[in-house]
């Protein structure tokens, strides 16, 4: 009701076609009419220490985890240890291991 005043979406369509559902942008905060308004996840590696700190647009009341695997071949998502740090409207994480692998694929599920 809120973005679209009407309960004639039931959460499958991509109003805004900018790759995520209306549900998956319900669950994470963003805006379902706004293209620019979507979660995406950037990783910044310090090339001194080559931990890689992962920042995304965090939304009130939202609880967040971030996976990792080493190859998109499959394999299982592995959980990402640590805390969570929200400030204002960006989350971080720092993967203090990914120094060890020469690729690491993340990904951010909205708890």
């Amino acid at each position: 009701m809120a973005f679209f005043s009407t309960l004639a979406r039931d959460g499958t369509g991509d109003f805004d076609e900018d790759g995520a559902n209306d549900f998956q942008e319900f669950r994470a905060g963003t805006d379902p009419t706004n293209r620019a308004s979507v979660l995406r996840v950037f990783a910044l590696m310090s090339v001194a220490s080559g931990h890689t700190t992962l920042l995304w647009p965090a939304a009130a009341g939202r609880a967040y985890q971030v996976q990792f695997r080493d190859s998109l071949d499959g394999g299982d998502w592995s959980s990402l240890s640590g805390t969570v740090t929200i400030a204002g409207g960006t989350a971080s994480l720092v993967d203090a291991t990914s120094a060890a692998q020469p690729h690491r694929f993340y990904r951010v599920l909205v708890q």
